[in-house]
């Protein structure tokens, strides 16, 4: 372990370092306690109406047993902890054996693998860097080589990482810094990524969007799961055939938004100006901030323009409604202004925290060399252990596979820049999170993460830079680029995970499939240390903020959009 006050694989953080200087966070939607469990007057939905309404909750507080050995995608099996999320013998529970033909696909048995993965034995799993499965089913790497871009390579050569200090075979969940403080890792993912596309300004679609929701510690993806929110600080704009998104889609510009593309969003609409529908229907509440409005035409007609809700419709006073527009009971007041969802005023010191690593890492217990990654001089793979390691750059002109084993960090001091395939991966019973001070940019295959369990690794980009991806792009994995100036895609994507980003567009079809695994810390908890106070929903994990303490919460206003409140506690829920 390298020389400094306080060893990364040692959990420090306290409540108060985790606030990334939040104060009003945009997510801080009330602090006050309502004694109320009905219907609120900003029509947020508490514990009484979603029991009633038919929705339950799907993710937890915590998606571990307490007190068990075991890490979130594993089980205490016959005094073992089984990696539930990939055995075909115990698949997604002791005992259960996927038969007739079925996959063990992220602790569910299924009639195949999800994009990117391939059945070998009846588990799902990434013949590019796969030690057992290496490039075909059954091709197992020799000792001194592990899988890489589907081929059986050299492997960097490391000191035992034994003396790093790790407990167990994940390690403690690790602690970052900057000048908040020391900040765990996890606490920072959870209160982070809580929707699957997020942006500070504006979001562009030029073809067609798509998001939903699934909880990877809970099973494996299926279609139309619902919790894959929307939100963005400025404007949302489509000239797109379809829009389905199956979440909350929340737009806090007070230029209001017009829709004219065929738009279903599945769970509740806040709009911070005048709405315009032109076929556009809602399933949940509606909040807006002026007029409602949608072109005149027969209600019987889906032909016609029209603006469509399920819920009700909650609407500043003094404001008109036109046009064909249907909702449930009367209109009441939206007495709460529709906040920026993103906290883009308070962004994750990337670059501070990846520069800190430079001197604060485990380097030195792996006998690793920081410039090792800034050419293709080494061998094509690299197995990380659990800590904190840090790497001047990542330029990769060769094939290049790096794999975490624990609860593992990366910074980089500058870009990620490859022209030959990159992955950047982790096993199901560890977390990575990766710190990069510039860009990420690449001419060819470029993979994150595993679509069995997106919530257990997070790319923070810090530059001002816009960042392009073209072909070949697979993510798997929660990104976040606020600082970025654009994030764009112009191919065709699925993404398992999330994203926040400073701009967002897309010219090419467009599906996120947000994993809300992440919202119970993404794998790695951070205790309470026990430091009291708290200034908005983020500095309590997401719950509620009461009065300057940490509570249970009495209606959604409490929780960081777009959870909501469900039994004293803040959750994504769905139908």
């Amino acid at each position: 372990m390298s020389s400094r006050s306080t060893s990364l694989c040692v959990v420090t953080c306290a409540m108060a370092a985790l606030q990334l200087s939040c104060g009003a966070s945009s997510g801080d939607k009330g602090s006050s306690a309502d004694a109320s469990t009905s219907a609120q007057p900003d029509g947020s939905t508490d514990a009484t109406s979603l029991s009633e309404g038919g929705t339950f909750p799907m993710s937890d507080a915590s998606a571990s047993d307490a007190g068990s050995p075991c890490t979130v995608y594993q089980q205490l099996c016959g005094g073992a902890c089984i990696t539930v999320v990939v055995d075909p013998d115990n698949c997604g529970g002791c005992g259960v054996k996927c038969t007739g033909g079925q996959v063990c696909s992220g602790g569910s048995c299924a009639a195949g693998c999800l994009p990117g993965l391939t059945a070998c034995a009846g588990s799902c799993v990434d013949l590019l860097t796969d030690d057992d499965h290496c490039g075909t089913c059954g091709v197992v790497c020799p000792a001194g080589q592990g899988c890489g871009n589907g081929t059986c390579v050299a492997t960097v050569p490391l000191a035992d990482a034994g003396a790093g200090g790790c407990a167990g075979d994940a390690g403690a969940p690790v602690t970052v810094q900057a000048d908040a403080g020391a900040l765990c890792v996890g606490q920072v993912a959870q209160t982070t990524f809580t929707w699957a596309l997020c942006s500070c300004t504006d979001i562009t679609f030029s073809a067609s969007v798509l998001t939903d929701g699934y909880n990877s510690a809970k099973g494996g993806y299926k279609d139309g799961g619902l919790g894959g929110g929307v939100g963005l600080d400025g404007k949302f704009a489509a000239s797109v055939p379809t829009i389905d998104i199956g979440g909350t889609l929340w737009e806090a510009s007070d230029g209001g938004m017009s829709q004219f593309a065929q738009t279903i969003v599945r769970q509740e609409l806040h709009v911070g100006g005048p709405l315009y529908g032109a076929a556009m229907t809602v399933l949940g509440d509606t909040h807006v901030t002026g007029d409602v409005s949608s072109g005149p035409g027969n209600p019987s007609d889906p032909s016609t323009p029209h603006l469509h809700i399920d819920g009700g419709l909650y609407q500043s006073p003094g404001s008109t409604i036109a046009g064909n527009v249907t909702y449930q009971g009367a209109v009441q007041p939206e007495l709460h202004p529709v906040t920026p969802p993103c906290d883009c005023a308070h962004p994750i010191p990337v670059a501070e925290i990846a520069h800190a690593g430079q001197t604060a890492n485990d380097n030195a217990s792996i006998g690793l060399d920081p410039g090792l990654l800034s050419s293709l001089s080494t061998p094509p793979r690299l197995d990380l252990p659990c800590g904190a390691f840090y790497f001047d750059s990542i330029h990769a002109t060769g094939p290049l596979t790096i794999v975490a084993h624990g609860h593992t960090v990366i910074f980089v001091g500058a870009d990620i820049f490859t022209t030959s395939p990159l992955e950047i991966t982790v096993d199901p019973t560890g977390t990575l999170d990766v710190f990069i001070a510039g860009t990420i940019s690449s001419e060819t295959h470029l993979s994150f993460g595993n679509p069995n369990y997106p919530a257990l690794e997070r790319l923070y980009v810090g530059t001002p830079l816009g960042i392009p991806f073209t072909t070949d792009v697979v993510i798997a994995a929660n990104l976040y680029a606020a600082a970025s100036s654009l994030v764009s895609w112009s191919s065709a994507t699925d993404i398992y995970g999330s994203v926040i980003a400073g701009d967002f567009i897309s010219s090419q079809p467009t599906r996120i499939h947000y994993d809300q695994g992440i919202l119970s810390g993404g794998g790695s908890s951070c205790p309470d240390a026990g430091v009291p106070g708290c200034g908005s929903c983020k500095d309590c994990g997401n719950q509620a903020c009461i009065d300057g303490q940490c509570g249970s919460c009495t209606s959604s206003a409490q929780c960081c959009p777009p959870l909501e409140c469900f039994n004293g506690t803040c959750q994504v829920v769905a139908q």
